[in-house]
């Protein structure tokens, strides 16, 4: 649990200071089977990613058009294309809502932050599920802000989505 903490705690600082690999992120968008694909009104965006093993993959995507005038909801997810498993994140902007599913097998931390007068606030960070949970966080947030979400699997690496808005 502690190594897991860790490598969310280093993923988070990472994401605040880089950008990721979007063409790795495209390469993985296109081997996606369809059991976990993303929306056909969403856009695949750049994601920051940890190094992950042989097998895994991450993918995230934004939805421009969500409902909520102004709101950008979107993904981080994190899959195993051959298992047909994920670790995924989802935020829903019109209500502010997070969605997060583990179907991976592996534990699953997931965290979520906005921005606020020039740096990052926490919704929450560290939330754990089992290898076969799912869980649903609302939050309340001001209109128009910056979100970020990320979805880590134990031993398996990270993938954050920093393209949200509220």
């Amino acid at each position: 649990m502690r190594a897991l903490r860790s490598q969310a705690a280093t993923a988070a600082a990472r994401r605040r200071t880089t950008r990721g690999l979007g063409f790795a992120a495209l390469a993985a968008a296109a081997a996606i089977p369809l059991s976990v694909a993303t929306p056909a009104h969403a856009d695949i965006v750049t994601c920051d990613r940890d190094t992950t093993p042989q097998g895994w993959h991450s993918v995230c995507s934004r939805e421009p058009e969500d409902g909520d005038p102004g709101g950008v909801s979107g993904t981080a997810k994190h899959y195993h294309v051959a298992a047909g498993s994920r670790a995924q994140n989802y935020f829903k902007a019109k209500g502010e809502n997070f969605h997060l599913r583990n179907s991976t097998g592996y534990a699953a931390i997931f965290s979520a932050w906005y921005y606020r007068d020039g740096q990052w606030y926490q919704f929450f960070e560290g939330v754990r599920l089992g290898g076969h949970d799912t869980q649903t966080i609302n939050k309340s947030l001001s209109e128009n802000r910056r979100v970020s979400i990320q979805a880590c699997v134990q031993g398996r690496g990270c993938v954050s989505n920093d393209d949200l808005r509220s």
